[in-house]
């Protein structure tokens, strides 16, 4: 189930208009997309971070939606224009850039492109626009790894070897 971008009502998959509101929602590659509207649409009088991140990337991303937010960071659905291709965009939060520095990301970003390894996934690029500390990372499509923790009790591909929950974790 997804939300809203208007009023945060759930919705179901390919809705093409919200019950609620009324507003025309627009689907890609399965997720629900907010990239090609205004933000006035969206949220007449807030500054959202993905209207940031899109004015920041202009000419380098298109955003399609939110993956994921954690306690640092929140990952987007993004095509690479560049390169013609979807990558998953982390953005490191604000708030927290302001609060506690970019140094901890910074360090994620140049540890995660230092592993070579083929279950984890490689950083594409990095950099910062606007004030926001990003790195891509490539897209892959399914479920994540939390969903598949909650709804089943082995989330391994059948040629991929186990993995332990203390990894995991």
């Amino acid at each position: 189930m997804k939300a809203c971008p208007r009023c945060g009502q759930t919705i179901s998959p390919g809705t093409r208009q919200c019950g609620q509101c009324g507003f025309d929602l627009v689907w890609e590659q399965g997720f629900l997309s907010t990239a090609r509207l205004s933000l006035d649409q969206i949220a007449p009088g807030v500054v959202t971070q993905i209207d940031l991140l899109r004015r920041a990337t202009i000419g380098e991303f298109e955003i399609v939606t939110e993956l994921g937010r954690g306690g640092m960071a929140t990952v987007f659905l993004a095509h690479d224009l560049k390169h013609d291709r979807p990558v998953a965009l982390k953005v490191l939060l604000p708030e927290l850039a302001a609060t506690v520095g970019p140094e901890r990301f910074e360090r994620e970003i140049k540890l995660a492109a230092r592993l070579q390894h083929p279950h984890i996934l490689t950083v594409l690029d990095s950099g910062e626009a606007n004030g926001l500390l990003w790195f891509t990372m490539p897209y892959v499509e399914g479920e994540s790894l939390r969903t598949c923790q909650n709804h089943s009790t082995n989330c391994a591909r059948t040629d991929d070897p186990p993995v332990s929950s203390a990894a995991v974790n």
